[in-house]
């Protein structure tokens, strides 16, 4: 009965966790904007995920920062301009301009011209096969 009740409190606890909002270090919650916004950027420290979801102290200044830009009436292009300016573009969770563009759009055309690569080498292929020696 107690390892029944203990896996129910657990399957709770798991499915909960991620609709349960952390805080931040103010105590308040962070508006939509503030969270779009921390969604643009990549933490510094490792550059793997996005200043909103990820908790070392770098992503925290880096939050901490954000706020107080928009706390002082920044706009979003120009706490942009300023993160790029201090971190670089990889600072940016999606590339801007053409580059993005690129990073979207080769993949796929390398996706689509291996596909004919290969139906042409199986159709060779098949070819020789069938032809009398």
């Amino acid at each position: 009965m107690t390892k029944r009740l203990a896996g129910i409190i657990f399957a709770i606890a798991v499915f909960a966790a991620p609709w349960t909002v952390l805080p931040r270090a103010s105590g308040q919650e962070t508006s939509g904007r503030e969270r779009a916004l921390q969604d643009k950027f990549v933490a510094a420290c490792c550059w793997n995920e996005s200043i909103a979801h990820h908790r070392s102290p770098t992503s925290m200044e880096q939050r901490l920062e954000l706020s107080r830009m928009i706390q002082a009436g920044r706009s979003d292009r120009e706490i942009i301009d300023a993160f790029k300016a201090k971190y670089g573009a990889r600072v940016l969770m999606e590339p801007e301009g053409n580059l993005s563009l690129t990073a979207y759009t080769f993949p796929a055309l390398a996706a689509v011209l291996g596909l004919i690569a290969v139906v042409f080498i199986l159709r060779r292929w098949a070819r020789t096969a069938t032809k009398p020696a």
